[in-house]
Protein backbone atom coordinates (compact mmCIF):
# COMPACT_ATOMS: atom_id res chain seq x y z
CA UNK A 1 0.00 0.00 0.00
CA UNK A 2 3.10 2.14 0.29
CA UNK A 3 4.47 3.97 3.16
CA UNK A 4 2.18 7.39 4.04
CA UNK A 5 0.97 9.40 7.22
CA UNK A 6 -2.37 7.84 6.38
CA UNK A 7 -0.57 4.35 6.68
CA UNK A 8 -3.27 2.94 9.16
CA UNK A 9 -5.88 4.21 7.90
CA UNK A 10 -5.50 2.75 4.56
CA UNK A 11 -4.70 -0.51 6.15
CA UNK A 12 -7.81 -0.35 8.33
CA UNK A 13 -9.94 0.27 5.23
CA UNK A 14 -8.72 -2.53 3.47
CA UNK A 15 -9.14 -5.14 6.54
CA UNK A 16 -12.97 -3.45 6.93
CA UNK A 17 -13.45 -4.47 3.54
CA UNK A 18 -12.35 -7.72 4.26
CA UNK A 19 -14.58 -8.31 7.05
CA UNK A 20 -17.64 -6.69 6.09
CA UNK A 21 -18.03 -3.71 7.87
CA UNK A 22 -19.60 -1.17 6.63
CA UNK A 23 -19.63 0.82 9.99
CA UNK A 24 -15.54 0.79 9.67
CA UNK A 25 -15.85 1.16 6.16
CA UNK A 26 -17.53 4.67 6.34
CA UNK A 27 -15.59 6.14 9.30
CA UNK A 28 -12.03 5.78 7.56
CA UNK A 29 -13.55 6.26 4.44
CA UNK A 30 -14.76 9.92 5.37
CA UNK A 31 -11.37 10.64 7.33
CA UNK A 32 -9.52 9.78 4.12
CA UNK A 33 -11.54 11.74 2.06
CA UNK A 34 -11.39 14.60 3.83
CA UNK A 35 -7.46 14.74 3.99
CA UNK A 36 -7.83 15.03 0.53
CA UNK A 37 -7.42 11.43 -0.26
CA UNK A 38 -9.85 10.85 -3.11
CA UNK A 39 -7.70 9.41 -5.65
CA UNK A 40 -6.38 7.11 -3.78
CA UNK A 41 -9.59 6.18 -2.42
CA UNK A 42 -10.66 5.83 -6.13
CA UNK A 43 -7.51 3.52 -7.24
CA UNK A 44 -7.00 1.54 -4.26
CA UNK A 45 -11.21 0.51 -4.86
CA UNK A 46 -10.13 -1.31 -7.96
CA UNK A 47 -7.49 -3.07 -6.95
CA UNK A 48 -9.31 -4.16 -3.86
CA UNK A 49 -12.05 -5.19 -6.40
CA UNK A 50 -9.81 -7.99 -7.70
CA UNK A 51 -8.04 -8.41 -4.71
CA UNK A 52 -11.22 -9.38 -2.47
CA UNK A 53 -13.61 -10.57 -5.21
CA UNK A 54 -12.08 -10.81 -8.36
CA UNK A 55 -15.54 -12.12 -10.20
CA UNK A 56 -17.00 -8.31 -9.19
CA UNK A 57 -14.31 -6.37 -10.22
CA UNK A 58 -15.49 -5.38 -13.49
CA UNK A 59 -18.26 -3.82 -11.92
CA UNK A 60 -16.62 -0.82 -10.26
CA UNK A 61 -17.14 2.66 -11.78
CA UNK A 62 -14.45 5.25 -10.02
CA UNK A 63 -16.14 8.35 -12.08
CA UNK A 64 -18.76 8.83 -9.74
CA UNK A 65 -19.63 10.83 -7.05
CA UNK A 66 -18.11 10.69 -3.42
CA UNK A 67 -21.69 9.29 -2.08
CA UNK A 68 -20.92 6.48 -5.01
CA UNK A 69 -17.34 5.50 -4.75
CA UNK A 70 -18.55 5.31 -0.64
CA UNK A 71 -21.59 2.86 -1.14
CA UNK A 72 -19.26 1.03 -4.14
CA UNK A 73 -16.60 0.22 -0.66
CA UNK A 74 -19.75 -1.38 0.87
CA UNK A 75 -21.31 -3.41 -1.71
CA UNK A 76 -17.47 -5.07 -2.16
CA UNK A 77 -17.56 -5.37 1.46
CA UNK A 78 -21.03 -7.43 1.55
CA UNK A 79 -19.99 -9.74 -1.53
CA UNK A 80 -18.56 -13.06 -0.58
CA UNK A 81 -14.94 -13.08 -1.48
CA UNK A 82 -13.36 -14.80 -4.56
CA UNK A 83 -9.30 -14.94 -4.17
CA UNK A 84 -8.66 -17.04 -6.82
CA UNK A 85 -6.72 -13.98 -8.99
CA UNK A 86 -4.90 -12.85 -6.04
CA UNK A 87 -4.13 -16.40 -5.04
CA UNK A 88 -2.79 -16.92 -8.81
CA UNK A 89 -1.40 -13.38 -9.13
CA UNK A 90 0.66 -14.19 -6.25
CA UNK A 91 1.92 -17.65 -6.80
CA UNK A 92 2.91 -16.23 -10.28
CA UNK A 93 5.02 -13.18 -8.92
CA UNK A 94 6.46 -15.49 -6.65
CA UNK A 95 7.34 -17.91 -9.61
CA UNK A 96 9.48 -15.05 -11.14
CA UNK A 97 11.36 -14.29 -7.95
CA UNK A 98 12.30 -17.58 -6.68
CA UNK A 99 12.03 -21.27 -9.13
CA UNK A 100 9.63 -23.43 -9.61
CA UNK A 101 8.23 -24.75 -6.31
CA UNK A 102 5.66 -22.03 -6.89
CA UNK A 103 4.23 -24.51 -10.00
CA UNK A 104 1.50 -26.10 -7.34
CA UNK A 105 -1.42 -27.63 -7.98
CA UNK A 106 -2.28 -29.78 -10.45
CA UNK A 107 -1.27 -29.24 -14.90
CA UNK A 108 -3.73 -27.07 -15.35
CA UNK A 109 -3.10 -24.82 -12.67
CA UNK A 110 0.43 -25.10 -12.77
CA UNK A 111 -0.09 -23.69 -16.69
CA UNK A 112 -1.98 -21.05 -15.68
CA UNK A 113 0.75 -19.89 -13.04
CA UNK A 114 3.08 -19.96 -15.58
CA UNK A 115 0.76 -18.22 -18.35
CA UNK A 116 0.41 -15.34 -15.96
CA UNK A 117 4.27 -15.18 -14.97
CA UNK A 118 5.09 -14.91 -18.33
CA UNK A 119 2.14 -12.13 -18.81
CA UNK A 120 3.90 -9.86 -16.24
CA UNK A 121 7.25 -10.23 -18.67
CA UNK A 122 4.96 -9.77 -21.71
CA UNK A 123 1.93 -7.94 -21.44
CA UNK A 124 1.49 -6.82 -24.49
CA UNK A 125 1.74 -10.70 -26.06
CA UNK A 126 -0.25 -11.41 -23.24
CA UNK A 127 -3.21 -9.43 -24.37
CA UNK A 128 -2.76 -10.66 -27.85
CA UNK A 129 -3.27 -13.84 -26.60
CA UNK A 130 -6.03 -13.60 -24.43
CA UNK A 131 -7.70 -11.83 -27.88
CA UNK A 132 -7.06 -15.51 -29.67
CA UNK A 133 -8.99 -17.86 -26.50
CA UNK A 134 -12.78 -18.92 -27.38
CA UNK A 135 -14.09 -17.41 -24.32
CA UNK A 136 -12.47 -13.84 -24.95
CA UNK A 137 -16.03 -12.62 -27.29
CA UNK A 138 -17.96 -14.38 -24.19
CA UNK A 139 -16.10 -12.40 -21.83
CA UNK A 140 -14.96 -9.38 -23.65
CA UNK A 141 -16.23 -6.31 -21.39
CA UNK A 142 -14.52 -8.42 -18.11
CA UNK A 143 -11.21 -8.83 -19.83
CA UNK A 144 -11.22 -5.20 -21.68
CA UNK A 145 -11.70 -3.89 -17.86
CA UNK A 146 -9.05 -5.86 -16.72
CA UNK A 147 -6.89 -4.38 -19.28
CA UNK A 148 -7.79 -1.06 -18.72
CA UNK A 149 -7.20 -1.91 -15.12
CA UNK A 150 -3.87 -1.85 -15.13
CA UNK A 151 -3.28 1.42 -15.92
CA UNK A 152 -5.76 2.20 -12.39
CA UNK A 153 -3.40 0.53 -9.96
CA UNK A 154 -1.39 1.47 -7.03
CA UNK A 155 1.61 -0.51 -7.06
CA UNK A 156 3.44 -1.99 -9.84
CA UNK A 157 2.57 -5.84 -7.93
CA UNK A 158 -1.30 -5.20 -8.62
CA UNK A 159 -1.49 -5.67 -12.13
CA UNK A 160 -0.45 -9.34 -11.92
CA UNK A 161 -4.20 -9.61 -10.63
CA UNK A 162 -5.66 -7.90 -13.94
CA UNK A 163 -3.61 -10.51 -15.93
CA UNK A 164 -4.80 -13.34 -13.69
CA UNK A 165 -8.67 -12.51 -13.80
CA UNK A 166 -8.60 -12.22 -17.53
CA UNK A 167 -6.64 -15.69 -17.84
CA UNK A 168 -9.12 -17.31 -15.09
CA UNK A 169 -12.21 -15.60 -17.39
CA UNK A 170 -10.74 -17.55 -20.68
CA UNK A 171 -9.86 -20.79 -19.32
CA UNK A 172 -12.24 -21.44 -16.25
CA UNK A 173 -15.78 -21.38 -15.68
CA UNK A 174 -16.88 -17.65 -13.90
CA UNK A 175 -18.95 -17.95 -10.34
CA UNK A 176 -21.38 -16.20 -9.73
CA UNK A 177 -20.86 -13.11 -7.26
CA UNK A 178 -22.43 -13.88 -3.96
CA UNK A 179 -23.64 -11.36 -1.11
CA UNK A 180 -24.20 -11.15 2.29
CA UNK A 181 -25.46 -9.06 5.08
CA UNK A 182 -22.56 -6.97 6.53
CA UNK A 183 -20.72 -7.48 9.44
CA UNK A 184 -21.09 -4.47 11.48
CA UNK A 185 -19.81 -6.12 14.70
CA UNK A 186 -18.68 -3.09 17.08
CA UNK A 187 -16.28 -4.86 18.76
CA UNK A 188 -13.98 -4.61 15.25
CA UNK A 189 -10.30 -5.49 15.55
CA UNK A 190 -8.79 -2.65 14.90
CA UNK A 191 -5.36 -3.66 16.18
CA UNK A 192 -4.93 -5.47 12.55
CA UNK A 193 -4.56 -2.27 10.84
CA UNK A 194 -0.85 -2.45 12.27
CA UNK A 195 0.06 -5.10 9.71
CA UNK A 196 2.99 -5.89 7.37
CA UNK A 197 2.50 -3.35 4.82
CA UNK A 198 3.05 -0.59 7.38
CA UNK A 199 6.22 1.04 8.91
CA UNK A 200 4.54 0.93 12.45
CA UNK A 201 3.57 -2.80 11.91
CA UNK A 202 6.73 -3.86 10.46
CA UNK A 203 8.84 -2.70 13.77
CA UNK A 204 6.15 -4.27 15.75
CA UNK A 205 7.16 -7.50 14.34
CA UNK A 206 10.16 -7.25 14.90
CA UNK A 207 10.44 -6.92 18.35
CA UNK A 208 7.78 -9.01 18.98
CA UNK A 209 8.81 -11.88 17.06
CA UNK A 210 12.47 -11.55 18.49
CA UNK A 211 11.29 -11.80 21.80
CA UNK A 212 10.22 -15.40 21.05
CA UNK A 213 12.55 -16.48 19.22
CA UNK A 214 10.72 -16.42 15.87
CA UNK A 215 12.04 -14.49 12.23
CA UNK A 216 9.93 -11.70 11.49
CA UNK A 217 9.08 -12.75 8.46
CA UNK A 218 7.83 -15.79 9.07
CA UNK A 219 5.58 -13.79 12.02
CA UNK A 220 4.54 -11.29 8.88
CA UNK A 221 3.52 -14.18 7.09
CA UNK A 222 1.19 -15.31 9.93
CA UNK A 223 -0.56 -12.27 10.79
CA UNK A 224 -1.68 -11.52 6.92
CA UNK A 225 -2.73 -15.19 6.47
CA UNK A 226 -4.27 -16.23 10.67
CA UNK A 227 -5.57 -12.38 11.10
CA UNK A 228 -4.85 -9.44 8.34
CA UNK A 229 -6.52 -11.58 5.45
CA UNK A 230 -9.28 -13.08 6.93
CA UNK A 231 -12.55 -12.07 5.35
CA UNK A 232 -16.43 -12.65 5.89
CA UNK A 233 -16.66 -15.14 3.75
CA UNK A 234 -15.02 -17.03 1.10
CA UNK A 235 -15.83 -19.07 -1.62
CA UNK A 236 -14.12 -22.01 -3.05
CA UNK A 237 -10.62 -20.22 -4.73
CA UNK A 238 -8.02 -23.10 -5.34
CA UNK A 239 -5.30 -20.74 -5.97
CA UNK A 240 -6.00 -18.98 -2.75
CA UNK A 241 -5.62 -22.15 -1.03
CA UNK A 242 -2.39 -23.11 -3.01
CA UNK A 243 -1.13 -19.90 -2.35
CA UNK A 244 -1.31 -19.99 1.36
CA UNK A 245 -0.14 -23.70 1.68
CA UNK A 246 2.35 -22.72 -0.28
CA UNK A 247 3.32 -19.60 2.03
CA UNK A 248 3.17 -21.95 5.28
CA UNK A 249 5.60 -24.39 3.39
CA UNK A 250 8.01 -22.15 2.51
CA UNK A 251 8.36 -20.77 6.56
CA UNK A 252 8.17 -24.32 7.34
CA UNK A 253 5.03 -24.65 9.20
CA UNK A 254 2.01 -26.94 9.29
CA UNK A 255 -1.18 -25.09 9.42
CA UNK A 256 -1.56 -26.49 13.45
CA UNK A 257 1.68 -25.04 14.71
CA UNK A 258 1.01 -21.69 12.79
CA UNK A 259 -2.08 -21.75 14.66
CA UNK A 260 -0.57 -22.09 17.74
CA UNK A 261 2.91 -19.93 17.33
CA UNK A 262 0.30 -17.23 16.07
CA UNK A 263 -1.82 -17.22 19.36
CA UNK A 264 1.86 -16.78 20.97
CA UNK A 265 2.79 -13.59 18.87
CA UNK A 266 -0.52 -12.06 18.75
CA UNK A 267 -1.30 -10.68 22.05
CA UNK A 268 2.58 -8.89 22.42
CA UNK A 269 1.61 -7.35 19.21
CA UNK A 270 -1.76 -6.02 20.44
CA UNK A 271 -0.32 -4.83 23.24
CA UNK A 272 3.29 -2.96 21.34
CA UNK A 273 0.62 -1.21 19.20
CA UNK A 274 -2.26 -0.33 21.30
CA UNK A 275 -0.83 2.91 21.35
CA UNK A 276 -0.50 3.60 17.71
CA UNK A 277 -4.15 2.08 17.15
CA UNK A 278 -5.42 4.66 20.14
CA UNK A 279 -3.97 7.16 18.17
CA UNK A 280 -5.85 6.05 15.02
CA UNK A 281 -9.29 5.45 16.46
CA UNK A 282 -8.87 9.38 18.40
CA UNK A 283 -8.86 10.84 14.57
CA UNK A 284 -11.38 8.79 12.95
CA UNK A 285 -13.82 8.66 15.87
CA UNK A 286 -12.94 12.91 16.29
CA UNK A 287 -13.42 13.76 12.53
CA UNK A 288 -15.09 16.95 12.24
CA UNK A 289 -16.89 17.97 9.31
CA UNK A 290 -17.41 21.56 8.86
CA UNK A 291 -20.48 22.73 7.18
CA UNK A 292 -18.44 23.74 3.87
CA UNK A 293 -18.01 19.83 3.83
CA UNK A 294 -20.81 18.89 3.61
CA UNK A 295 -21.31 18.30 -0.04
CA UNK A 296 -18.18 16.35 -0.20
CA UNK A 297 -20.64 13.31 0.69
CA UNK A 298 -23.78 14.13 -1.41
Amino acid sequence: MGQSIFELERSLLQKAVRRGNEYVIEKVFKYLLLNDKKIWLKKRLVVMGYEECWTYANKININCSNYELLNQYKTLARKIKNKNADGLADLARKLNEYEDSELVGNEQEQKAIQSVANSMKHPEKYWKWIRTQPLYQEHKFRIEQAKRDVNKKTISDDSSMMYAAAYLAVKYPIPETQSMEPNNNPNFPYWIAVDKHTSIGREAYIEACNSINLSPVRGMHLGFYLEGGVCNKVIESPFWDHMVNWYLNHIHFTLDEAKEKWEELKPILIDLTKDSVNEMLDRINNLRIESDQLELFE
